[in-house]
């Protein structure tokens, strides 16, 4: 078997231990070549074992997980961030395309976390964690798009729709190209239902912001700034004309 060396950096020691114990038993792909309990012995110890993935706290008595990726030289590892925010806290790292896990660990998310690691591409560290910071403390403006050429960070406000193709789903902006993310559009309706945009179609989800008009019947026509145009679903004709009557638009 080929292991993954990680090391986990937490200033509590009964979560380290929890963890070590759960990768143990349920990830034996993982092996922990290490531990940390603050910022300094966690920066010492990636430079010291170069590992492939880092469990990672937020908050620590020396500063934060923030502080560690900003001031270690080796970034050739992943992060999985290892944290107690709440839940609108956490629509942060998911607009950042970072990972975590909420404490107390679900085993079944930290099996899934460990699979995404295998999967994506090396991360900027220094991009993603400037834009998490800004996430947390502001309504997201940015998100993250993975995809195989690599990253890019776009603006919400400029996602004209996005359309899903299978397993993928196709971003449309106003002024750039369009780009496939290996995330089907579902994933992308849950992150998106607080930024202004419907799902007018089930392979349509469109940015309510970029409406220009549309036109009535059993099946629709919604028509978008930049000459998009998409159908709306006869089923959620009824949703969509509510969620206008209501103001939700602009």
């Amino acid at each position: 078997m080929e292991y993954i060396n990680c090391v986990i950096i937490d200033d509590e020691k009964q979560s380290v231990e929890l963890l070590e114990a759960l990768l143990e038993k349920h990830c034996k792909q993982v092996k922990v070549v290490g531990k940390a309990y603050n910022v300094q012995s966690g920066i010492a110890l990636i430079e010291e074992q170069e590992p492939e993935l880092v469990f990672l706290d937020i908050a620590m008595p020396d500063g934060d997980g923030f502080r560690l990726l900003k001031n270690v030289d080796n970034e050739n590892f992943e992060v999985i961030f290892v944290t107690a925010y709440d839940q609108h806290a956490l629509r942060a790292f998911e607009f950042s395309a970072l990972h975590y896990l909420l404490k107390p660990i679900d085993i079944e998310e930290l099996q899934k976390a460990v699979l995404r690691f295998k999967q994506d591409a090396p991360l900027d560290w220094a991009d993603k964690s400037n834009l998490l910071r800004h996430n947390l403390s502001d309504k997201p403006k940015k998100m993250v798009l993975a995809h195989r050429m690599g990253y890019d960070f776009v603006e919400i406000e400029e996602v004209i729709r996005i359309e899903g193709e299978d397993n993928y789903s196709r971003f449309y902006f106003k002024n750039r190209k369009s780009i496939l993310v290996s995330k089907p559009l579902g994933e992308y309706e849950k992150l998106l239902q607080h930024e202004n945009f419907f799902r007018v179609h089930k392979r349509h989800l469109v940015n309510l912001s970029s409406l220009e008009s549309f036109e009535r019947g059993k099946q629709g026509t919604v028509f978008l700034s930049c000459g998009h145009k998409v159908p709306l679903s006869y089923r959620r004709k009824d949703d969509f004309m509510d969620r206008l009557k209501n103001g939700m638009v602009f």
